[in-house]
């Protein structure tokens, strides 16, 4: 079923009018940038810092033809009658805005630099009558200068980037003469076309296939995926988040790459493949859902020029035995992947509504997935911009991610990258690190073995195991024999009172205050007739209040 191409009606120009359809995508993202309108989630940013001589006028005017070759950029979205639309609108003034921070020493130049690259990325778009595009150029000195594309993920992907990236240069080295010419292939649609075709080509009564097939992969209630989490979940949705970047090793890379031509799969599959059974130690649960995308560019060659929201979201469902060998269990990952990729085009909103799943108790979560799995691979640039030495990308800050854990892969030529986006409501970073870790170590455990099972892949290192056994095992300190507890505890309370003496989540004591807790309880049980040498159970789960009772005890005398 997967290896058929689906025959699409071709996409047509859209008659001219003043107000046009949303697009499925676009519809969800509507209704759940409302949700959190403060929310900063749906800002993409790509920034990158060029090295040499740049022409601030012509970069300008490059940039007003890309605006004016792709309208998708002029959108602006409203509600007539209960239903979004789209309308396009003329720029603000405000659209680029040109820095001279040159004036500055270099130190301040870089820290103002990433403020304004930071306060980018932290600052919300509105997508309700908002603007939905701004370009910044910030100069540094005459030969160093960063410039920013700000766009609401409504109207843009990771796709539309690289084309607008890659058209700004054709342009600009044009109107400097390093091309023949500034003026690109006319488009022969645009972003509004495809929504038009999209919601006339989608609809229910065309889609019997795909809806057969996805209700038929949830048919059967689907489980929540429950991650040891460091926090409870809150009560309602949360976009709060950050980022952990990690490159994988090179000889790591290069025997994945290897695996993939061996298994004839690609490596997407073979990555996603190792999520799900990494999910699947840390959950101990075989049945899980992870969402992923599709760039949606597929319907024809043609669309793939176009700037714009195409990407299809997806929730792969799969079930990790661990009795199945990892090479067994990635074909079934690969077929799934071909399938789903496949069935891509059934709106997943739609999805949502035919399964109706109980949201009662999962207010703060996806109703079907938790987790999400993406995959970009860019390739190497050929063409740099006229005067420019060398060019760099930069990262603003995160502070906002989609679901609880985000695996975004960046595939290159340089190597891959692992950038995990992570809600800050239910984790701490240090856990995310050692999810990060423990993937790499499967990752090496599987190509040293992919026919294994899956039971037997390992996520510790032997050092790991070296360390848990023996080195936090050997616990042996010297102390004074003559001295009780108590005394050494009362010790420790004078020298550094106001020093953290216990932690458990987010509840922490001094030692004064646990000191002054344990005095309490010590008074109080020798109220209730402890004696010395008296037993006295404690009944309590892992938490501050069980140091509390133990401490509390042995200053009562009890045992």
């Amino acid at each position: 079923m997967g290896n058929t191409m689906r025959k699409y009606p071709p996409i047509c120009n859209a008659e001219d009018k003043m107000y046009y359809p949303l697009s499925f995508q676009q519809d969800r993202l509507w209704y759940l940038s409302l949700l959190q309108p403060e929310s900063t989630v749906w800002n993409l940013i790509s920034c990158k810092r060029l090295k040499g001589r740049v022409n601030i006028e012509v970069l300008q005017q490059a940039l007003e033809d890309i605006i004016d070759r792709h309208i998708v950029l002029r959108t602006r979205m409203k509600m007539i009658n209960s239903s979004p639309v789209q309308y396009f609108h003329e720029m603000d003034d405000n659209t680029f805005q040109y820095i001279n921070l040159s004036h500055m020493n270099e130190k301040q130049r870089e820290i103002e630099a990433i403020n304004i690259l930071n306060k980018e990325g932290l600052t919300p778009m509105n997508v309700n009558g908002g603007q939905l595009f701004y370009a910044t150029l910030i100069k540094l000195n005459n030969n160093d200068y960063i410039i920013i594309l700000k766009l609401h993920h409504i109207i843009s992907d990771a796709a539309s980037f690289q084309i607008i990236w890659s058209e700004l240069k054709q342009i600009y080295n044009g109107y400097l003469g390093v091309t023949s010419n500034s003026t690109l292939p006319l488009l022969e649609y645009d972003y509004k076309d495809y929504s038009v075709w999209q919601k006339e080509n989608f609809i229910e009564c065309k889609t019997r296939e795909q809806e057969e097939y996805w209700l038929k992969e949830f048919k059967d209630e689907v489980s929540i995926l429950e991650l040891p989490t460091d926090y409870s979940s809150p009560a309602n949705i949360t976009f709060n988040g950050a980022l952990e970047k990690e490159k994988l090793p090179a000889d790591l890379v290069k025997k994945l790459r290897v695996l993939c031509l061996e298994k004839r799969v690609i490596m997407f599959s073979v990555l996603l493949s190792a999520y799900y059974v990494l999910l699947q130690k840390y959950s101990h649960q075989e049945d899980i859902v992870i969402g992923t995308v599709f760039s949606g560019r597929h319907y024809n060659q043609k669309i793939q020029k176009l700037v714009g929201f195409f990407v299809n979201t997806v929730a792969i469902r799969m079930n990790v035995d661990e009795k199945l060998t990892f090479e067994n269990f990635l074909k079934q990952v690969h077929k799934k992947v071909e399938d789903a990729y496949y069935m891509q085009d059934y709106p997943f909103e739609r999805l949502i509504q035919k399964l109706n799943p109980d949201r009662s108790n999962n207010n703060s979560r996806n109703p079907l997935f938790r987790v999400m799995f993406n995959m970009v691979t860019s390739y190497e640039e050929n063409s740099k911009f006229d005067g420019v030495i060398s060019e760099e990308w930069l990262e603003p800050e995160v502070n906002s991610t989609q679901v609880d854990i985000l695996f975004d892969i960046h595939n290159s030529s340089d190597g891959i990258d692992i950038v995990v986006e992570y809600n800050t409501d239910i984790f701490r970073r240090k856990t995310i690190l050692r999810i990060i870790k423990h993937y790499k170590e499967l990752l090496h455990n599987i190509v040293s073995n992919p026919n294994g099972n899956i039971a037997d892949i390992e996520l510790i290192t032997e050092q790991d195991k070296k360390q848990l056994l023996i080195e936090w095992n050997n616990t042996y300190v010297e102390y004074p024999k003559s001295k009780s507890i108590n005394e050494l505890f009362e010790e420790q309370v004078d020298k550094m009172p106001d020093k953290i003496a216990v932690v458990y989540e987010d509840e922490e004591l001094t030692y004064k205050e646990l000191n002054q807790r344990t005095n309490k309880l010590g008074r109080l049980l020798i109220d209730k007739g402890i004696e010395a040498e008296d037993i006295v159970g404690i009944m309590t789960d892992r938490s501050i209040d069980m140091v509390v009772g133990i401490i509390g005890i042995l200053k009562a005398g009890g045992a």
